[in-house]
């Protein structure tokens, strides 16, 4: 199975009712926060991997709030980089959305 990414785990976490009523509360402000602040694609093609860029500032902090809801609820984490994400078909000022070459040559931490 593929790994799932941050915003998909973390709705799947927030729809199965494991979360208690405060981390539900700070999921959805953060979900409402991205919602206005982040670009979304028109169109996502299912092989997509979203990477964000270096300069995602706020965008990439943020993030880490909704990690660390889901660290603390088992959901095994890990960080992909990589300087060659592969065929690139959306970019914006905080994020590229690719489709990874073959050979995947991304740097993998896993988070406990």
């Amino acid at each position: 199975m593929e790994p799932l990414g941050i915003f998909r785990s973390a709705g799947l976490l927030e729809a199965s009712k494991l979360v208690t009523s405060i981390e539900r509360a700070r999921l959805h402000e953060l979900f409402d926060w991205f919602n206005e602040n982040l670009p979304r694609p028109r169109r996502v093609r299912p092989a997509m991997i979203f990477w964000f860029r270096p300069e995602a500032g706020e965008c990439a902090s943020r993030v880490w709030e909704i990690v660390h809801i889901l660290r603390e609820h088992g959901v095994p984490i890990q960080t992909m980089w990589t300087r060659r994400p592969g065929w690139v078909e959306y970019s914006d000022r905080y994020q590229i959305g690719a489709i990874p070459f073959r050979d995947r040559a991304f740097h993998v931490r896993r988070h406990g």
